[in-house]
């Protein structure tokens, strides 16, 4: 069965492409913040592993001579790793980064909610006119926060490319009156 044809020039495409966006970025900063989580791992494992009193360092596995080469570098690791740390402050990206995912996601909920309404009542208005507004200025300040200096282009691509795979166009309800 055809579509009728759908007016993409109707002002409640604001609402929808706020939402994708919304999303978008749910998707972005999630990824972002699992990577940091990530390393931020990987650094406190090295430097507890390490330390004098960890059960690790005292493994049979370091007394061989292979064992003992290995130790050496996994302590070189560690000693760059105690250094690098606090100067890339890693621990204050997840924060940041947590915060502005955390934002994105109130966001996408609140513009669900107005795709929600406008799906039920079967018209954009007033009401939703206003909520909108409030989205964007709700988006204006997470964008100030964006940890960001420089986006991931790939990673934004395909962030994206799930959004418009999970929302595409004839997800939405448009009215015919404007």
């Amino acid at each position: 069965m055809n579509e009728l044809p759908r007016d993409i020039n109707h002002p409640v495409w604001d609402v929808y492409d706020l939402y994708r966006d919304a999303r978008f970025s749910v998707l972005y900063y999630s990824e972002k913040l699992n990577r940091f989580k990530g390393w931020n791992f990987f650094i406190e494992i090295v430097l507890a592993i390490t330390t004098s009193s960890s059960a690790v360092a005292a493994l049979w596995l370091w007394n061989t001579s292979f064992g003992k080469e290995i130790w050496k570098y996994v302590l070189v690791l560690s000693a760059l790793l105690a250094v690098i740390k606090p100067i890339i402050k890693l621990t204050e990206k997840v924060q940041q980064y947590e915060e502005v995912l955390t934002g994105y996601r109130g966001l996408e909920n609140d513009l669900k909610i107005i795709v929600v309404q406008i799906n039920q009542s079967k018209k954009y208005g007033t009401p939703h006119k206003t909520k909108l507004l409030e989205a964007l200025a709700r988006q204006g300040e997470l964008v100030k926060k964006s940890p960001e200096t420089k986006p991931e282009k790939k990673l934004q691509v395909k962030c994206r490319a799930q959004v418009m795979k999970a929302l595409p166009a004839e997800h939405f309800f448009v009215p015919e009156d404007k």
